[in-house]
């Protein structure tokens, strides 16, 4: 899980040292957010590749991951 902003990102796919994630509430509010996260020799660099969400930082309680993070 990724938190952004108050945000919560859940990983959508991953290829080598790339993760693509995209926002907890994607199915359920049809949410644009998205994130992209790498690592460079032990560092991890994020960018996030779409700040539009429709909706406010809260309403995540009980949204879980596919490996049952919460």
């Amino acid at each position: 899980m990724l938190l952004h902003d108050g945000h919560r990102f859940v990983r959508e796919r991953q290829k080598a040292a790339t993760t693509n994630w995209k926002c907890a509430l994607h199915s359920k509010m049809r949410c644009k957010g998205r994130a992209v996260t790498r690592e460079v020799d032990g560092h991890h660099f994020v960018r996030i590749t779409c700040r539009q969400h429709t909706h406010p930082p809260t309403g995540y309680e009980g949204i879980r991951s596919k490996n049952g993070e919460k």
